[in-house]
């Protein structure tokens, strides 16, 4: 089979092959095997699939000519280039064996600065499995040690124009054949293609004036200032999985034993989401009440935009406002320079709290989060300034995947086997870091009247669906986050198991109730505490894996990829596993229009945030 496919390949293609053209037919043969166990594509002998293996060999085949044709004269060039070929390839196919996915040019676009960190390049590498890299370094060393073994005769080879084009050609007809194929460097160049090229059109870019701030909202009735302003405290943890609060693991060791208790204290939202699935865009969220962009990051784009923000909010009626980041990065999605330029007075990062040489406080992602309520509250002391309330913003990072947890800080499994023990011993450290932040507070009469939410920036995958990593998934363990909010002898506690919210209300439940919402504002979220919310449905994000969003009106789930066109929806009521697509189901077509014209918001969103068309500058 290999001999028949490299002779028809040998046919078409102007150079021989060479010994790199068969380590590249054994690697595919190995991932195609991959893929047909693994269950990510049944392969059957019908012509349909006889043409994809077919399609996949022609890619991975003629873009190896694109590289070593032109090189043919110049050995020891030809043979790094190659080497490097094969190497990106085994890349891509070490993602492709991890994840079950192809990997998705967006995940570059958006985080190219941020990739070049040595956290974020730990991760990359956690996402792909070696054995791709295993086949293609023995191969290339068995092709090293043959070629010094036996050298060639350098014979001058002609470099033809002509044929290197046809190459070019068969390689651009084959990558742009709408068809399923396991090529992963093409279907990474797909990927690249489809985010500039094949966004879909924006029909608000005719149909809205330059003038015109469909979000812009005035509040009717203005409350009278409380008298006494609480102290806010807004704690947006990394990670966090509704899944493991009020839950124990196989030996019925419970995962958040401490938070578990304080939701007793407050009001829980019992279905909250996150909008999307990276940090940076759930802060958006929460601190703007905004959906996040569909493509890109507002901190590093539109940073100068014209946004009415949580922290704007309360300076403008009194509050010094501080936020405290874990990660020990100022220059990071640049949320520094955003934050200032948005009301927050005081950005610290973890080393401006505490000093790197203690190791044990500090992780790869930064400042332990029971060190890091530490320094915040001894930062707070020595920074009194007068009698104002303070509203703070506390983002630990230390909870970060890969969940490395030191051996002696392991409370739930010393030797974990899998991502989701490794998660579990990492969230019970955020349970304990939960602990000293109460206790440090009870030791500060000061603070005795404060309102405090904790939720988080977004939720993490650890194997539902098979799904590990925040880039894929599109299920509710993706967004699904926690949400309790405190406030002694204010709140009547409740777990609210009535009604949904997201990130989108953190802000306006606040500001409502300590009655400081602005007469204009962009708000898209609604109080949470309130006594009549209003049923709106939730948006969210999956801005990678082909880009998917979300319309959610509960039950009903309704989920495209905008790249692919697919569709899914869900009954979450009777399906809260999301094991069956209704999208075919007979008598479902009214809903779906509605769900799917809903959708429209999310570009609408995108459309307006990128116009400067949220708020106009004299409402601010």
């Amino acid at each position: 089979m290999l001999k028949i496919i490299r002779n028809g390949v040998n046919i078409l293609m102007p150079s021989p092959l060479g010994p790199f053209g068969k380590l590249l037919i054994v690697i595919m043969t190995v991932q195609l095997l991959f893929v047909h166990f693994s269950g990510v594509h049944y392969f059957r002998i019908i012509p349909r699939d006889m043409w994809r293996i077919f399609h996949s060999y022609i890619l991975i085949l003629s873009g190896l000519l694109l590289v070593k044709y032109p090189l043919e004269n110049y050995k020891r060039a030809s043979f790094s280039l190659q080497s490097l070929f094969v190497l990106i390839q085994c890349a891509f196919i070490g993602y492709l064996v991890k994840t079950e996915q192809s990997f998705d040019y967006a995940v570059v676009a958006d985080n190219f600065n941020e990739i070049f960190y040595s956290e974020s390049l730990f991760v990359i590498l956690n996402g792909m499995d070696p054995t791709a890299f295993y086949i293609g370094i023995i191969g290339i060393v068995i092709i090293l040690f043959k070629t010094l073994k036996r050298p060639t005769l350098n014979k001058e080879v002609s470099f033809s124009l002509k044929k290197y084009g046809g190459v070019f050609s068969i390689y651009l007809l084959f990558a742009f054949t709408p068809i399923i194929q396991f090529d992963e460097l093409t279907n990474f160049f797909r990927s690249a293609a489809a985010f500039y090229f094949q966004s879909p059109k924006n029909k608000f870019e005719i149909s809205i004036r330059e003038d015109s701030f469909p979000f812009l909202t005035q509040t009717l009735e203005q409350k009278k200032p409380l008298q006494e302003k609480p102290h806010i405290f807004l704690i947006m943890v990394e990670s966090f999985n509704t899944g493991f609060v009020n839950q124990k693991d196989e030996d019925g060791n419970i995962y958040t034993p401490y938070f578990n208790s304080m939701i007793k204290k407050g009001v829980y939202i019992d279905r909250f989401y996150g909008t999307s699935v990276q940090t940076v865009k759930g802060h958006f969220s929460t601190l703007f009440s905004l959906l996040p962009l569909i493509k890109g990051k507002v901190y590093k784009d539109y940073e100068h935009n014209n946004f009415k923000s949580l922290p704007r909010c309360l300076k403008d009626v009194g509050y010094n406002t501080f936020f405290f980041n874990g990660h020990n990065s100022t220059g990071f999605d640049n949320t520094r320079s955003m934050m200032l330029t948005h009301g927050f007075d005081t950005y610290l990062i973890g080393k401006e709290l505490m000093d790197e040489s203690f190791k044990e406080s500090w992780g790869s992602w930064g400042l332990s989060d029971d060190e890091l309520y530490r320094q915040v509250f001894n930062y707070l002391e020595k920074d009194n300034k007068g009698n104002s309330p303070k509203f703070i913003t506390i983002t630990p990072s230390y909870h970060h995947v890969p969940f490395s947890v030191p051996r002696e800080k392991r409370e739930l499994y010393e030797n974990p086997f899998s991502i989701k023990s490794r998660y579990a011993n990492s969230i019970r450290l955020v349970d304990n870091g939960f602990k000293v932040f109460f206790d440090e507070l009870k030791k500060r009469p000061e603070f005795r009247n404060s309102l405090i939410v904790i939720t988080a920036d977004h939720a993490f995958p650890v194997g539902n669906h098979n799904i590990y990593f925040n880039e894929i998934g599109y299920y509710e363990e993706s967004f699904r986050i926690p949400c309790l909010i405190l406030w002694e002898n204010h709140l009547i506690p409740r777990v609210d198991k009535n009604h949904i919210f997201s990130q989108l209300d953190i802000a306006p439940t606040i500001l409502e109730n300590i009655n400081a919402l602005p007469v204009f504002h962009h708000f898209q979220g609604q109080d949470m505490l309130g006594s009549s919310s209003e049923k709106k449905p939730v948006f969210l994000i999956q801005p990678y894996n082909g880009t998917i969003l979300c319309s959610i009106d509960f039950p009903f789930k309704y989920l495209k990829r905008l790249r692919t066109g697919e569709e899914w929806l869900f009954n979450l009521d009777e399906d809260p596993l999301e094991n069956e697509n209704l999208i075919d189901l007979p008598g479902n077509n009214i809903l779906l229009d509605e769900l799917r014209k809903s959708l429209e918001y999310c570009f609408l969103n995108q459309y307006l945030i990128e116009n400067n068309q949220i708020i106009p500058t004299d409402n601010l």
